[in-house]
């Protein structure tokens, strides 16, 4: 188990990580981590086998056209300065011109204050990967994030939970929606929503030592016409500041050009990708997996985007003409494959292929992603060598949880472990324990004598009626009925009377289990931030987790 004291500034001096062992619960990723034979050969590379780096890098170097480097630094540098992180940036976009160099890369969606807080811990992954890969190999690696402002579903990326500072779990939301089918990065904020969101979070974020941070760094982030990818890239941008990591917006028009050869390869033969993708299925299935994304029964695994809203291209019963889902439209593929050439930002990829978009981009070493992205990831090699690449390795990113310190001096006081206190059943049963005998064994009684006390005279009822055996059998379910409504008002009357230590609870609650889900998938980073800054992070790169386990945060 790996323990220590990170040494953090001021407020956070003192703070400790130590790992626990945990699976995802993903039944592939967890096989794939596990090195079980039957998941591992649904991927081009084997993260066990200590060659895997070497292996992938000598794959690069056959495959990665150096003529390109220049113009891909050259748009990241323009988008850095855009950003306004150029100057941060600069270090790192100079590793990445070097020849050779290659990239750790992860992605997220353009979720609204840049998503759940595990967004964080994939930068923190990629960044920490990066470094240990360089020394390893000894050549220029360099993390990247993608933010994957292409998706249409905007109601995944609309709004951003959090604690407030009474200690309940809030949701901050955007009430204004673009047209459907608008790629979610390109939605701008209105002034409206800004206004409320910032209002909001000045009334309700915790009272932390860098809570007006927060608040900076979001108003400045998120300007009256900012659209969401540019919003999530300089809010991250911000709270990433002290590690080294480029921010890459795909749908940049000098980014699509270079990304222009992946698309062809589809145009330039549909069914064929069509097919790889129900066959990167069906593989899956054989090795007893469930597939992570349904495939539709038509799609080329490309959109086109046309004026401002994004549209699944489909098959039909012509071979040389695809269609518009949805609409009427059908589109010879000459005439789509001429419009490539001339504006490659028209097209995007859906998520089966992107990952081949970003390997076109980018010299990609190794990729960083949740367990349900390294799962989909196992129905891509198909997809992949029908692109003639192949899956890159696929790293399950850092996991973590942050107890902060008035829920480490609660379970202190409860002196209950973290497990012990999310059980279900521990409250009910903390409130009770003076009480004696306890309510569940009162309960048990009366039920018990109930019953038998119906049973011993079952027989003179029936003497009267034989038909009276329903109603005895209705007078059983009401008398449970009715038990369990006093078993639920004894336990409300309890709650009343230890209102103090249900409030402490539900705090411990709504920072550890929030809507009964992980912390790192629930919350945003907002209240951890303005409670602790961001000076954890390089921390839990420093120490970053193996796959198999979780950190720890304890303050």
């Amino acid at each position: 188990m790996l323990h220590r004291r990170a040494r953090l500034r001021g407020v956070n001096e003192g703070m400790e990580i130590h790992c626990e062992r945990k699976v995802t619960g993903n039944g592939l990723t967890d096989a794939y981590l596990a090195g079980e034979p039957s998941a591992q050969a649904l991927y081009d590379y084997d993260v066990q086998d200590p060659a895997f780096l070497s292996n992938r890098a000598r794959d690069l170097d056959q495959l990665y056209d150096e003529s390109h480097r220049a113009e891909l630094v050259s748009a990241l540098t323009a988008y850095a300065r855009e950003l306004g992180v150029e100057e941060h940036s600069r270090p790192v976009l100079a590793k990445l011109s070097r020849p050779g160099c290659l990239t750790v890369v992860t992605g997220q969606q353009a979720g609204l204050f840049v998503g759940p807080v595990y967004t964080l811990y994939k930068a923190v992954s990629a960044v920490a990967l990066a470094k240990q890969y360089e020394t390893a190999l000894g050549r220029p690696v360099v993390p990247v994030f993608w933010v994957a402002s292409e998706d249409h579903d905007f109601e995944e990326v609309a709004s951003a939970s959090y604690v407030t500072r009474h200690g309940t779990v809030s949701r901050a939301s955007l009430r204004d929606r673009p047209l459907l089918r608008t790629p979610v990065g390109r939605h701008r904020l209105s002034g409206r929503d800004r206004e409320r969101l910032l209002r909001e979070l000045a009334a309700e974020l915790p009272d932390g030592l860098y809570r007006d941070d927060v608040l900076t760094a979001v108003a400045s982030a998120y300007q009256e016409g900012t659209d969401m990818a540019t919003g999530f890239a300089r809010l991250l941008s911000t709270w990433l500041k002290d590690l080294p990591i480029l921010v890459v917006d795909p749908l940049r028009t000098e980014l699509r050009a270079l990304m222009r050869p992946a698309f062809d390869h589809v145009l330039s033969a549909p069914q064929a990708f069509h097919s790889a993708a129900l066959e990167g299925a069906q593989a899956v299935r054989e090795a007893g997996f469930a597939p992570q994304v349904e495939i539709h029964e038509r799609h080329t695994l490309l959109y086109l985007l046309d004026q401002g809203l994004r549209h699944a291209l489909d098959l039909t019963a012509d071979v040389d003409t695809l269609a518009l889902r949805d609409t009427l439209d059908r589109m010879p593929i000459a005439d789509l494959r001429a419009r490539l050439d001339a504006h490659p930002e028209d097209f995007s990829a859906g998520v089966l292929y992107r990952p081949v978009t970003q390997d076109t981009l980018l010299p990609v070493l190794a990729y960083v992603g949740g367990a349900a992205e390294v799962a989909y990831h196992g129905m891509m090699r198909p997809v992949f060598a029908a692109a003639g690449r192949k899956v890159p390795p696929l790293i399950l990113r850092a996991r973590a949880l942050h107890v902060p310190q008035f829920v480490t001096r609660s379970l202190d006081a409860f002196g209950v472990s973290r497990e012990a206190a999310l059980a279900p059943e521990w409250l009910p049963g903390y409130l009770a324990r003076d009480i004696a005998p306890s309510v569940s064994e009162v309960i048990a009684q009366l039920s018990g004598a109930a019953e038998s006390l119906l049973d011993a005279q079952r027989a003179y009822f029936l003497a009267i009626d034989p038909t009276m055996e329903k109603a005895l059998r209705k007078t059983s379910r009401s008398v449970e009925h009715s038990l369990a409504r006093l078993s639920a008002k004894t336990a409300s009357a309890l709650r009343r009377r230890r209102s103090e230590d249900v409030r402490a609870h539900e705090q411990i609650m709504a920072w550890l289990l929030p809507d009964a889900h992980e912390q790192e998938r629930v919350l945003s980073p907002l209240s951890l931030i303005a409670l602790y800054g961001t000076s954890w992070l390089p921390a839990l790169a420093a120490c970053h987790p193996p796959m198999d386990q979780v950190a720890i945060l304890t303050w």
